[in-house]
């Protein structure tokens, strides 16, 4: 295994910690990274620890990006009091388990994603019980669901404290589309989306440019979508706006967020997208519209659907206890609800999000 080693020259110290300063100041919170970067060949990796030396955090952001490995995922994450915080079943005979990429989802508090495209994310925060401090050793290792050689991964790691949790600088967000929707309806939409997240607490300002032209012939394969939109650009979180082509059997709207959690990438040339396709008609519902937007929105700030079916394997719901009090069709993470005139989050929702360091 390769970690990169500290400096050992003092010039060399003063200047790496005279810059962050600097990043942090300037730039936000956000910088204030800790990076990790090694290689493991085969399926597993050895354990890495890692310090957390900040106090009185809010929540911890672990960001992986991941070059060589198709289906990368974290088999073992320990917290530094013990507390395993996910566990897969990569161990156990493949006769008897759940793929573990699908376990290491459905059976932990934390759910992580496997990465598809090279990037993923986990956030640790207060909703774990015993989680209430996070400073100490952390240690991890991952597993590469296809075996492939020579993987190259890139963990940094993003603190929140509670401190900077009082200083919410909010998110710029750019949404592109073609010119091929009612451009006032839709600013008229996105402003009252911006007010819905405004009057839960969260600074989002999302700036529409309608002069983008999409790479891509008119498709209903999403994931190719983001494959194409995201490539070749390290970037913040871009909403990408596109006809699907006119093909009636097809819903109104349909999105795909490819982080949960999003974060900015910081080695590969890829950012977090949120791709959403539109089936031209006569009239548009923009009630529809706005709803997909925040849905998505919410997938890269940490919320997962009310409840995801992993068939054959089981159900999973999104493990807050407030979201299933009988009115999930007005929850803006129901996948399927056709209901879209008012729309809302929980109270333990809004927590979740406000937990995203890239808010503040």
């Amino acid at each position: 295994i390769i970690i990169n080693k500290p400096y050992s020259n003092l010039s060399m110290n003063r200047m790496k910690l005279i810059l962050s300063f600097f990043m942090i100041y300037f730039l936000g919170p956000q910088y204030s990274w800790g990076h990790y970067d090694f290689e493991f060949s085969g399926k597993e990796s050895d354990w890495i620890e890692f310090e957390v030396s900040s106090k009185e955090i809010k929540s911890l952001q672990f960001n992986f990006e991941v070059i060589g490995g198709k289906k990368t995922f974290i088999r073992d994450l320990v917290a530094p009091n013990g507390k395993v915080i996910i566990k897969s079943n990569y161990a156990t005979p493949s006769s008897q388990r759940i793929p573990p990429w699908i376990y290491s989802t459905i059976g932990n508090k934390v759910r992580p994603t496997y990465v598809v495209d090279g990037l993923f994310s986990i956030i640790v925060n207060d909703s774990i019980n015993g989680m209430d401090n996070k400073t100490g050793m952390w240690k991890l290792r991952l597993v590469d669901g296809n075996g492939q050689s020579n993987k190259k991964v890139f963990i940094h790691k993003n603190t929140l404290t509670r401190e900077e949790a009082t200083l919410q600088k909010g998110m710029k967000i750019k949404l592109h589309h073609q010119g091929l929707i009612d451009p006032l309806a839709l600013e008229l939409a996105i402003e009252d989306l911006e007010k819905i997240y405004r009057d839960y607490g969260l600074s989002i300002d999302i700036v529409i440019k309608d002069n983008w032209q999409d790479p891509l012939e008119e498709t209903n394969d999403l994931e190719k979508k983001i494959q194409e939109f995201t490539k070749g650009r390290r970037n913040e979180v871009q909403i990408y706006l596109f006809s699907r082509g006119k093909v009636s059997d097809q819903k109104d709207f349909q999105g795909l967020a490819s982080c949960l959690p999003g974060f900015i990438s910081q080695k590969i040339d890829k950012h977090c997208a949120l791709a959403i396709g539109f089936t031209p008609r006569v009239e548009i519902n923009f009630n529809k519209l706005k709803k997909v937007v925040g849905h998505e929105l919410a997938h890269y700030l940490g919320l997962f659907h009310l409840e995801d079916d992993y068939y054959p394997f089981g159900r999973r719901d999104d493990g807050l206890e407030d979201t299933h009090s009988g009115n999930e069709s007005s929850n803006f993470m129901h996948k399927t609800s056709e209901y879209f005139e008012v729309i809302e989050f929980t109270s333990q929702q809004i927590t979740k999000m406000l937990s995203h360091p890239e808010l503040f």
